[in-house]
């Protein structure tokens, strides 16, 4: 699987750059119908949700501002933001188990393809997270370096240039604000109903969007549950489960913060059912 992450991220990577050298049209191959988005050939932007391009990459859509002009990369999934994640989660896996190089890099270059505004601070986290777990030394050392690059991913969160929270609020205030609001909503459902109203109850444009906007129709305990399973904890602290819960993380968030991950029975197989992870592979597995 991580391996898969890291061709597509490769992929995207490289189609990223040929189209800013010479133009995404002529790297074109095919469409794949995504449900819910129209395959139809953006007018001004010459893109359509679900094309692929060489070398193997699926575009999401185009990211415009005033200043720039970026391409967003899916990696076959339903959405960039979706992508993100499975690519922050590969990045740890990899580190603690296999290790390779090349899969390491395309998770870093899935994530930079995505252009999603979390993505790019969970990655920040997931280099805290993995520095802490991996890294031999004093306790109080690997601690520092993960609350420095945990500042580093709010940072990025925050400031990133176009992509970044604040940025977003004034180049693209609509995606920002419906989100907002469906989370605002949720939580006074909450705070009414601690119980929930039921699942599927939800109303209103981006409901459901993630985790937070469902809470108030879920209820608090179908909350708890679900980032409980969701975060693959096995009801011990000792180092394995730390770091089953690092590669879980970039999922947990993105199902909080920004997307519905959690609606997507693979999720909870990934955390329920993950291959038991191993301090040191042969040198001949690491290819």
């Amino acid at each position: 699987f991580c391996a898969v992450i890291g061709l597509l991220g490769l992929s995207a990577g490289v189609t990223a750059l040929l189209a800013l050298t010479g133009g995404i049209e002529r790297l074109y191959l095919t469409t794949v119908e995504i449900k819910g988005y129209s395959t139809a050939v953006d007018a001004e932007t010459g893109l359509s949700t679900g094309a692929i391009y060489l070398p193997f990459s699926m575009a999401y859509n185009r990211f415009t501002t005033d200043e720039v002009e970026l391409f967003r990369f899916c990696g076959f999934f339903r959405e960039a933001g979706i992508f993100q994640a499975f690519c922050c989660f590969a990045f740890a896996y990899e580190s603690f188990t296999r290790a390779r190089r090349w899969v390491l890099v395309g998770a870093i270059f899935g994530v930079a393809a995505a252009l999603s505004t979390i993505g790019i601070g969970l990655m920040f986290l997931q280099f805290g997270l993995v520095y802490a777990l991996r890294q031999p030394g004093r306790l109080r050392g690997r601690l520092l370096g993960l609350v420095v690059l945990s500042g580093f991913a709010v940072a990025a969160i925050l400031f990133t240039p176009h992509v970044g929270l604040l940025a977003k609020s004034i180049t693209h205030y609509t995606t920002v604000a419906d989100r907002e609001a469906a989370m605002s909503r949720s939580l006074d459902l909450l705070m009414t109903n601690p119980i929930g109203t039921g699942p599927y109850t939800w109303f209103g444009q981006n409901a459901g969007i993630n985790l937070i906007a469902q809470a108030g129709y879920i209820g608090a305990i179908g909350f708890l549950l679900q980032l409980f399973i969701m975060s693959g904890w096995r009801l011990r602290i000792d180092r394995e489960s730390l770091k089953r819960i690092a590669c879980c993380a970039p999922l947990v968030l993105t199902a909080v913060a920004s997307q519905p991950l959690n609606g997507a029975p693979m999720i909870y197989v990934m955390a329920l059912a993950m291959i038991p992870l191993q301090q040191a592979m042969p040198l001949w597995f690491r290819v």
